[in-house]
């Protein structure tokens, strides 16, 4: 199973938009986490 998947938009260029699948939802937890922690230990 894949944890996100793209959707071709047509324009000009060609163009991605990317979303997280359910299963990739669930590491929404873990990288809240990783970003509290990257915050707090900025100027470490």
């Amino acid at each position: 199973m894949a944890s996100s998947y793209g959707t071709s938009i047509r324009r000009c260029l060609p163009r991605w938009s990317y979303s997280l699948s359910e299963r990739g939802r669930t590491l929404m937890p873990v990288l809240q986490a990783l970003c509290t922690w990257g915050t707090e230990h900025i100027d470490d």
